[in-house]
């Protein structure tokens, strides 16, 4: 019928005028956050994880999963067609790729509007008054020392498991109840970081999704922080603060990364704390090693027994799902990040030890 052709044109349209709308809104920056993130974004995130945050499982993961068997159902119908149908294979690819783009376009368009153009509010660093400057040798060093001391000293005080590795209190399911706290306690210093509503969610095929290299994932379509349960203990809760950190807008990975350390360094738990904590340090670390590999050896000799066995485990645990599929998933997400204005991809991961030195930088001023 024509009018499902007429139809399908019209979502195709939408692609553009994503494009167009999140064009717009990168050109202010101060508009699309009063606009945008405080009032649009903020409503429907409260209005729709309000309610998908009481049902227990991961919508978005049954979706995807019905969306991939019915993408796969249509590619077979169509590929059957393809070779029953001789006369007619050139309308079929025609009336494929229509159906594509007319995907494409609603897909984008929604994910624009539901929350992409958080990636165009103003950085963390001018919300929390952080000087971003270049960071000596010796900063970097001095940030990885006091990581060290912190984690060392909370380290002592946390529970292990049968192997003499860290896990946080009552497992995943006490970690994903107890997140919001630290939430609380960094909104009384940051008006900025908003109120939390739907509780993250455990994913249901979390030792597949660990094939991914994908340790969580927010997800725009149902406004839900998703939790790959099978990562190492350790840093597992700061994981969960990272995935919630990106429901309250905050897209960039560097900013999630810092609202990670921060809100579980102002939990009032200690494993959050540590977690917290070993998050940075390893961040801080791996960027030390780049310029400085000896400071490096020789800050590692100051680990506790405790922190090198945690941070053994998740060597081990990163090591046994490399690979093709790891790699492959690596690449799309940055990709994906640098089509989302992070132009230095997965690296902009790394880059929230550009906040971590000028936060410790404000603290040394102040002191």
């Amino acid at each position: 019928m024509k009018w499902k052709t007429y139809f399908k044109y019209a979502l195709i349209i939408l692609l553009p005028v994503g494009f167009l709308l999140n064009y717009i809104s990168s050109l202010n920056r101060e508009m699309t956050q009063q606009v945008y993130s405080n009032f649009f974004y903020k409503g429907i995130y409260k209005s729709i994880s309000s309610i998908i945050g009481y049902i227990p499982v991961s919508v978005a993961e049954i979706l995807l999963i019905l969306v991939v068997l019915v993408f796969a159902y249509h590619i077979v119908k169509t590929s059957v067609k393809f070779v029953k149908s001789k006369s007619l294979r050139i309308s079929i690819v025609k009336t494929a790729f229509i159906d594509i783009f007319a995907l494409a376009g609603v897909t984008y368009f929604a994910f624009v509007i539901m929350w992409g153009m958080n990636y165009n509010r103003p950085p963390i660093s001018e919300l929390f008054e952080l000087e971003i400057i270049p960071a000596s040798i010796e900063e970097l060093t001095q940030l990885s020392s006091s990581l060290i001391d912190e984690m060392n000293e909370l380290r002592n005080l946390v529970q292990e498991d049968e192997s003499g590795v860290m896990y946080p209190k009552n497992g995943y399911k006490g970690a994903i109840e107890r997140a919001v706290y630290g939430f609380e306690a960094a909104e009384k210093v940051y008006p900025q970081m908003g109120t939390m509503y739907g509780k993250p969610k455990p994913i249901l095929l979390s030792k597949w999704m660990s094939h991914t290299g994908i340790w969580g994932i927010y997800a725009p379509f149902t406004f839900e922080a998703n939790i790959n349960t099978n990562i190492p203990a350790p840093l597992l809760t700061a994981t969960i603060s990272h995935e919630m950190a990106h429901g309250l807008g905050f897209a960039r990975e560097e900013e999630a990364n810092y609202i990670a350390y921060l809100t579980s360094k102002m939990h009032p738990d200690i494993d959050f704390n540590y977690s917290g904590m070993l998050f940075a340090f390893i961040h801080s670390m791996n960027e030390l090693y780049l310029y400085d590999s000896d400071t490096y050896n020789t800050l590692i000799l100051k680990l506790n027994d405790g922190v090198i066995r945690d941070m053994q485990a998740i060597r081990s645990f990163n090591q046994s799902y490399d690979g093709n599929v790891k790699q492959a998933f690596s690449d799309s997400n940055d990709m994906y990040l640098k089509a989302n204005r992070q132009k230095e991809g997965e690296r902009s991961y790394r880059r929230v030890v550009d906040l971590l030195i000028a936060e410790y930088r404000k603290q040394s001023t102040d002191r």
